[in-house]
């Protein structure tokens, strides 16, 4: 089997069975177990699973627009703050894993260290790419964040962005505000944490 029929079959397997794998992610029949998935998380409409260099996002429903997923997933490419797109098919799209820590553990744990220079870059990608597409910033939260092994913020998913095009005219505006306000209160308390750190860090 190819790695596209691999995945397309294992999806299959998982929009039948993902309530019973999310009680017990690692119980997967013979056929997979030996292909080393693992198991990364789930939200709304995703099962994200890892395999290899890959982030792959299953779909609980069999009717999910994963067409529009990889439009968005495009469209954003030139921003190095966004998850990537690497292929899809009928059930399943796949992204570059992002290697390294997400910042809501690291914060839970008194351990996040983050430089000015990492946060402006996030901010910069998160304002740009706004104005530039259609796309607006939505679910910029902690959990959403990934600290790389060099330092790097990434934002893990992008499938909560609102589409201003899908939105009526009199909505857009409102939306684009919305979504300003929440790109200024993610990166507030990223700076305030920053700040917060220096007197600690100089101490030393």
């Amino acid at each position: 089997m190819t790695i596209k029929e691999i995945l397309r079959s294992f999806a299959d397997h998982m929009q039948k069975e993902y309530n019973y794998y999310l009680r017990s992610p690692q119980s997967f029949p013979g056929e997979w177990h030996g292909l080393k998935f693992t198991f990364l998380g789930h939200g709304d409409y995703m099962v994200v699973f890892r395999y290899q260099d890959l982030a792959i996002k299953i779909p609980k429903r069999s009717d999910y627009p994963l067409e529009k997923d990889k439009e968005r997933l495009l469209t954003l490419k030139p921003w190095s703050s966004y998850e990537k797109y690497v292929a899809h098919d009928s059930n399943w799209i796949a992204t570059r894993f992002i290697q390294g820590e997400r910042l809501d553990k690291l914060w839970e744990s008194d351990s996040l260290v983050l430089t000015d220079e990492a946060i402006l870059h996030l901010e910069f990608d998160l304002r740009h790419s706004m104005i530039a597409t259609s796309y607006l910033p939505w679910d910029v939260e902690l959990f959403n964040l990934i600290k790389t092994p060099q330092g790097h913020l990434k934002l893990i998913d992008t499938g909560e962005f609102l589409n201003r095009q899908e939105l009526p005219v009199y909505e857009q505006k409102e939306a684009f505000q919305a979504s300003l306000e929440r790109i200024n209160k993610a990166i507030l308390l990223l700076s305030e944490h920053v700040t917060r750190s220096l007197p600690h860090q100089q101490h030393k």
